[in-house]
């Protein structure tokens, strides 16, 4: 079993690490060491968390999700070498990356829980989280200064834009200033000033998904295998019946 646990490590975490590193050079090489990086990542890992993660046996998932946020966060910290954003601005970027990465791994693998094939689970999970990222948007027509000051501190644009506000805010992008979201224009807000709201979160969503997962295995992993029955062949002669 521990055998068959250490074969599998590799096969589970390449995938996750290779996808997120290769996803976040691209978007690096395409707007560069900016702003637009650090919201790029967490936009891109929404897309090819859920696939690869349910791509994996249920053991597997786990590492693949680490291996995801690890991969973003590894290409983050060489860009950060030449933009002024400081190794604990990167590590709470990581962090907020992480407990993001749990969520979607959680809420993605707690729907094939519920009889739902993979890849639909992947597309509902992907729709879902597109949604909760850019509530600023679509939620604008709608959105009351009530509703702003109580979304705004948990999501994970938000919150790592609040980190590294020294390389701008997402609202004062020209398109975004003039006809994406009413937020800074008629309903002022101000960015998150801590990740705990967005951590907490993302961790409450990934939670049950997780507890699920880690239940069946337990329940589905095989005994432990005993040791091999030493028989003495003098015995034998003495069983009733014995020729």
């Amino acid at each position: 079993m521990a055998q068959s646990s250490l074969r599998m490590i590799p096969r589970a975490a390449l995938p996750g690490l290779l996808i997120s590193a290769a996803a976040t050079i691209w978007c690096w090489w395409t707007v560069g060491a900016n702003l637009g990086l650090f919201l790029g990542t967490i936009l891109f890992l929404t897309l090819y968390t859920p696939p690869i993660v349910l791509a994996e046996e249920r053991a597997g998932r786990r590492i693949a999700t680490a291996c995801v946020a690890i991969g973003a966060a590894t290409v983050l910290a060489f860009s950060t070498a030449s933009v002024d954003v400081t190794a604990f601005e990167w590590f709470r970027c990581g962090i907020v990356l992480a407990a993001y990465a749990f969520a979607l791994t959680g809420f993605a693998s707690l729907l094939t829980v519920a009889r739902f094939p993979a890849p639909i689970a992947a597309g509902i999970t992907i729709f879902l989280f597109l949604a909760w990222l850019t509530w600023p948007v679509w939620l604008s027509p709608w959105l009351t200064q009530a509703l702003a000051d109580w979304l705004t501190p948990a999501n994970p644009l938000l919150a790592i834009n609040g980190i590294v506000k020294q390389l701008g805010t997402w609202d004062r992008a020209p398109i975004a200033y003039r006809s994406l979201t009413v937020l800074n224009q008629d309903i002022p807000y101000h960015l998150p000033t801590s990740i705990i709201p967005a951590v907490l979160l993302h961790l409450a969503i990934g939670a049950p998904g997780m507890i699920v997962l880690a239940r069946d295995l337990r329940e589905n992993s095989p005994p432990p295998a005993k040791g091999k029955l030493q028989v003495n062949p003098n015995d034998i002669w003495r069983q009733p019946g014995a020729l």
